[in-house]
């Protein structure tokens, strides 16, 4: 499992008063997470928390980092995943390896392990969630979700879930495809991989440390391994050695080269 760097490892000290949380604590915690700005939305609420007296850097790491994400988002994308799965499959693959880079709370990881347990046996699929925000991670990790959110569910993966009244629970057929870690993409290693979902991340982060992650995830990647990207994100001037080609269907993805 890899394991993240403690913010106070970096920044020094551990838990704080709130008088201590000074604008420049802050600036140093998003360049510690690689962030090229800090949203507005996330000032407001690192204004509320520490009003309220927040004494933990992981609270604060959790207002920073973005929550947008949902199930089965990208639809196409998840049918390039099975079709990507049942080449492998057929190819005699051992155990494919994917990876959800900045989950969140872990709808897109569930999306993929249900999409992996539709199309492929026991043992033959892992999948790892990872996200640096410690609070986002235990929603992930307990797989349960309001009622309203089972409408980005298609009909055809609604087997795969529980439903009790106001939330629904992610069946333990699927949820034992999953593990989650915590990783701070800016900072530590990266897991070896066949498939890669990065998707809408690489925008809050500064040039230099996206363009460090694509080459990352390039050597994390097998030959002809996958990298899908988020709408609107593109590679173009954060690969310059040329490490993935595009593929363009529907909803773009990337595909490594497989010489290198």
């Amino acid at each position: 499992m890899v394991g993240c760097h403690s913010p106070e490892a970096v920044l020094g000290g551990g838990a704080h008063p709130p008088s201590t949380i000074t604008d420049d604590r802050i600036t140093a915690l998003a360049e510690w997470l690689g962030m090229r700005r800090i949203p507005g939305a996330a000032h407001l609420r690192l204004d509320e928390l520490i009003a309220q007296g927040v004494k933990e850097e992981d609270q604060l790491i959790s207002a920073l980092t973005i929550k947008e994400t949902r199930f089965f988002r990208q639809p196409q994308q998840f049918e390039a995943l099975a079709e990507y799965l049942r080449e492998f499959i057929r190819q005699g693959g051992r155990v494919c390896k994917i990876w959800s880079a900045g989950c969140s709370t872990g709808q897109e990881v569930y999306s993929i392990a249900m999409v992996a347990r539709s199309v492929a046996r026991e043992g033959q699929v892992e999948v790892l969630g990872s996200d640096v925000d410690e609070y986002a991670l235990e929603v992930a990790k307990r797989g349960q979700y309001p009622s309203s959110e089972l409408k980005h569910i298609p009909e055809e993966f609604r087997g795969f879930v529980e439903v009790y009244g106001d939330y629904f629970a992610v069946s333990d057929d699927v949820r034992s495809l999953v593990q989650f870690t915590r990783l701070n993409l800016a900072r530590d290693p990266f897991p070896p991989c066949h498939i890669v979902f990065c998707r809408n991340v690489l925008i809050y982060m500064r040039s230099d440390v996206a363009r460090r992650i694509v080459e990352g995830v390039a050597h994390s990647l097998s030959p002809g391994g996958v990298l899908f990207l988020g709408e609107g994100e593109t590679l173009t001037t954060l690969d310059p050695r040329g490490y993935f080609h595009s593929i363009t269907v529907g909803a773009l993805r990337y595909v490594r080269r497989d010489s290198g």
